[in-house]
């Protein structure tokens, strides 16, 4: 079907416009300009539409969107505009996208078509030196694995002779010809049988090539959780040893290779596009319910490393939007309010915390719920009437009030019970709860309003914990910054002063000697915090 006059003269338009965006170097404008002649031919295919797709690639490929490079050439082939630039546009596609066979096939081709075309001939020149030293790796990588898996499968294998070839897997994994050699070959299943060996060396090295086979790739990694068995990871992390801290870092391995997959367009999630070869969302809650049994049993470094794995990928919108909707943030709080976590521990949820919280904002997501729902789990702990409980219901509050102090805030605010909890746990002689206490004070100190809420008895009670020569210096530094935040919330209203007057010069004192004193990472970070209050007492500011 020929289109019609007023069509042609609108798409010449519109080509013509991302042209020029083109030579400026505007691509993305160029693109949208190429769209919108694409869809004034109304999907019908002509010589016009085909050099729009062609030129369209071009401003994929200076954007590195490969697959869509690929796309927009097959279509203007289709069409009958195959011609060199074509052919070449998408070898240089296949190219970045390691297809190096197709590259090479699609340059000698543009080659073909125009055998002055010098880029195209470089390519191919370029493409067979490549092509040529992955064959050469690949056959000294195959005799290699050969050897090295013939050692895992003796009947009885020396030790030393076992450490070895596990220890040269470790290496060959590390390299992409190295995987594809190991799982053509079928040792996935020689390596994994040495996961329960007594030897420590062993388990050790096939943990790391676990992570070297998953690196990068999604298909390897469900391969991976298929083939071994939860309760393998949760032996190892009982054992306690140097083995047991390498499972955080297979499952960060896995996070990562779902997360950099380029076969799922996170941007068209919502519109039901993008899925092409690997079904990454069903993929993802499988990892959050590894993580959750993980934790259950991991202690110490092991349960650090499996927590560091969530904090580094939560960079990602869609890691974050997935941890509100397996309620990671919620099994992690409970984790506090357990017990389960030490106060390190609790510092690494707080980023997780701030990460997701301000996605969520971001995105207009619905919050409330989140907040009932920590709620619901700080609130009976407050409510048990014993210390210990108490004490990990303020230390989870303090995770969220660090993570984010708007989310925190909404659940000081529902929960009556907290100021009266507060001078409890001020009062006791257990250093883990003062601290946890005049942390919390310290946080909620920060807000003007709830900072009334804390009254003179609490900066009185804060003010004895200081004096305390029996109290450590970490509950001390607490202490002084919740008192030099209350001393100030009253700004120009004498009513409303805690402090006689000169105090705010005294705790500014006290606090610069604390700088001089240990000048570490978390006394300056409390410190900064409190001297920010502090200047706005007149005196201070002299």
């Amino acid at each position: 079907m020929v289109a019609s006059a007023t069509e042609e003269s609108t798409v010449l338009v519109l080509k013509d416009k991302g042209n020029s965006c083109f030579k400026n170097g505007e691509y993305s404008a160029a693109i949208e300009q190429y769209t919108e002649a694409l869809a004034a031919t109304g999907g019908k295919g002509s010589p016009e539409a085909a050099t729009v797709h062609k030129n369209r690639a071009a401003c994929l490929l200076k954007l590195e969107r490969y697959d869509e490079v690929v796309d927009d050439v097959n279509a203007c082939i289709s069409m009958g505009g195959g011609d060199s630039k074509a052919y070449y546009r998408r070898a240089v596609a296949y190219q970045a996208l390691k297809q190096l066979d197709k590259a090479l096939k699609d340059s000698m081709e543009a080659v073909r078509i125009d055998p002055k075309n010098k880029t195209a001939i470089d390519l191919v020149m370029a493409l067979r030196r490549d092509i040529q030293s992955r064959r050469d790796l690949m056959t000294s990588t195959t005799g290699l694995v050969d050897e090295m898996l013939g050692s895992l499968r003796e009947e009885h294998p020396e030790p030393e002779k076992m450490t070895q070839a596990l220890k040269n897997l470790v290496t060959l994994t590390g390299t992409k010809a190295g995987c594809e050699t190991v799982l053509k070959k079928g040792g996935l299943k020689d390596i994994l049988k040495q996961l329960h060996s007594t030897n420590l060396d062993h388990q050790v090295h096939v943990l790391n090539c676990m992570m070297c086979l998953i690196r990068d790739s999604p298909q390897r990694t469900d391969m991976i959780l298929k083939t071994v068995p939860l309760e393998s990871s949760l032996t190892i992390l009982k054992q306690k040893n140097t083995s047991s801290t390498l499972i955080g870092g297979v499952l960060y391995e896995m996070l990562s290779a779902v997360l950099e997959d380029r076969s799922y367009d996170y941007s068209k999630r919502e519109l039901g596009q993008g899925l092409k070869k690997f079904n990454v969302p069903k993929l993802l809650p499988k990892l959050f319910a590894y993580f959750k049994e993980c934790c259950k049993v991991a202690e110490g470094e092991s349960l650090n490393n499996l927590i560091n794995a969530i904090v580094k990928v939560t960079d990602s919108r869609v890691i974050n939007e997935q941890l509100l909707e397996n309620d990671i943030i919620k099994f992690m709080v409970s984790m506090v309010t357990s017990g389960q976590l030490e106060h390190g521990h609790a510092q690494q949820i707080s980023i997780v915390v701030s990460k997701v919280w301000n996605r969520a904002r971001i995105d207009g997501k619905d919050t409330l719920n989140f907040v009932k729902q920590i709620t619901q789990q700080i609130t009976p702990r407050f409510l048990s009437g014993e210390e210990e409980h108490q004490m990990f219901g303020l230390r989870a509050l303090n995770v969220i009030l660090q993570g984010s102090f708007e989310a925190g805030g909404d659940i000081v605010k529902d929960t009556t019970e907290l100021y009266r909890v507060l001078s409890k746990l001020l009062c006791s002689n257990t250093p883990d709860v003062q601290r946890t206490a005049a942390e919390s004070v310290a946080l909620i100190a920060s807000d003007k309003k709830m900072c009334y809420n804390l009254a003179d008895q609490n900066f009185n009670l804060l003010k004895a914990l200081y004096r305390n020569e029996n109290v450590d210096d970490a509950v001390k530094l607490r202490a002084l910054v919740g008192m030099s935040k209350m001393s100030v919330a009253g700004g120009s209203d004498v009513t409303r002063h805690v402090v006689a007057e000169g105090a705010a010069l005294r705790l500014f004192r006290q606090l610069r000697q604390y700088l001089v004193k240990c000048p570490t990472d978390e006394v300056r970070m409390w410190v900064v915090e409190a001297l920010a209050y502090l200047t706005i007492d007149a005196e201070v500011k002299a």
